[in-house]
């Protein structure tokens, strides 16, 4: 009986050390498993970046990086890129008439980075105008006549409509390494930036230059040189100068001392300005609407 309950004893003794041995191996293979699933190496998947049109920008065995780009609009004026002048001065009593032909070509393209160009061009024919195009090169040729008036002049420019355009552009960069695979995504913000952008629109624009057509009753000539004021972005658009400066003295300037003001004070919205330096200054994209401003013709 005595041995009987010794050798129970000794059972349940050898039950307990097992159960306490397998216990430790669960606990050891979970911690094992936990361990394994921690250092694994899961590859990022491209739900983790932005959705976006990425555009390729290097690539080595090593790394491709890839950048998609938003934009978005601040300022659009429509100018005139010239490849080639002609003028045409009648000092006679009578009309004249005048052919002018091009002879000179030039390449217009979108000014961006390599990546970035096509996406913008793309953009901007969208947005801004149908007509828009990456490049354009100028034709040599092209030929126009046009009549003279006596003792006036004239000029001929040939060459592409354009716009000069703001926007912003806010840029995702998309990394994808290969050994071992992975991929990060990084925002590199956004920033503000101007383009010529032309178009295929392509010919001449013939104006007269002397004597300056006043586009109203009167005008009086500009006497000196100090800031104009424009109503399209590039310093394009209507050339105005704002009658406040020198506390209403009544002298007429432009940004170069020439072109001749007219007398009617009008509320213009500009959006650049042009100093002594002739620097183009876009100062307010957006439109900076105030009173007393005349109009410079040229």
């Amino acid at each position: 009986m005595i041995l009987g309950v010794a050798m129970g004893q000794g059972h349940v003794r050898t039950r307990r050390a097992l159960a306490c041995r397998v216990a430790v191996l669960a606990i050891g293979a979970a911690l094992a498993s936990m361990a394994a699933v921690a250092v694994s190496p899961a590859p990022a998947s491209a739900a983790a970046c932005p959705p976006g049109d990425w555009v390729l920008v290097s690539s080595t065995s090593l790394l491709r990086r890839y950048h998609s780009y938003t934009f978005t609009l601040v300022a659009a004026s429509p100018t005139f890129n010239v490849s080639d002048s002609r003028v045409a001065i009648n000092d006679l009593d009578t009309p004249i008439s005048v052919t002018f032909t091009s002879s000179q070509s030039r390449t217009f393209t979108i000014s961006a980075t390599a990546s970035m160009t096509a996406k913008l061009a793309e953009w901007l024919s969208l947005t801004v105008s149908g007509t828009i195009t990456r490049s354009r090169t100028t034709q040599i040729g092209v030929s126009v006549t046009a009549s003279v008036a006596p003792h006036t002049t004239i000029q001929g420019d040939y060459g592409v409509q354009a716009y000069n355009a703001i926007y912003q552009v806010h840029t995702d960069e998309m990394l994808i390494w290969s050994n071992p695979f992975h991929l990060t995504c990084s925002d590199l913000g956004t920033a503000q930036q101007s383009v010529n952008a032309p178009t295929t629109v392509e010919g001449w624009r013939v104006r007269q230059t002397a004597p300056i057509v006043c586009g109203e009753a009167s005008c009086t000539p500009v006497q000196a040189a100090y800031i104009s004021h424009f109503t399209g972005v590039g310093c394009t658009g209507t050339e105005s100068y704002y009658t406040p400066y020198f506390l209403f003295d009544g002298i007429r300037r432009s940004w170069d001392g020439h072109g001749i003001a007219g007398s009617n004070w009008r509320t213009v919205t500009n959006r650049s300005w042009k100093g002594t330096d002739g620097e183009c200054h876009d100062d307010w994209p957006t439109g900076n609407t105030l009173n007393y401003f005349v109009t410079i013709y040229r």
